[in-house]
């Protein structure tokens, strides 16, 4: 049961967190899904399709294959072709 005191205590505490830090800015949550999109199409590229990785890092944007296989590696914790090299052991 929420008494006076109760609802001091929860008005007060809200009151001190701006809503602005409750929510992330719309900027970070489409980055976000900018680089879940590019992980997902660099994993598909590179499980179904024969392409090297410097092409895959090419079609998706990147500047530079080194700057793909960094990034890759940041998001998933293997390189691109350790990724490859794993897809296809598993089927």
């Amino acid at each position: 049961m929420i008494t006076r005191d109760t609802s001091r205590i929860l008005t007060n505490r809200t009151n001190r967190i701006p809503i602005s830090r409750m929510y992330p800015p719309r900027e970070l949550l489409t980055r976000a899904r900018i680089t879940a999109a590019r992980i997902m199409a660099a994993k598909q590229l590179l499980t179904d399709s024969e392409l090297q990785v410097r092409e895959i890092a090419d079609r998706l944007g990147f500047a530079s294959q080194g700057y793909f296989g960094r990034f890759f590696r940041n998001k998933t914790g293997l390189t691109p072709n350790a990724y490859r090299e794993a897809e296809k052991r598993k089927q």
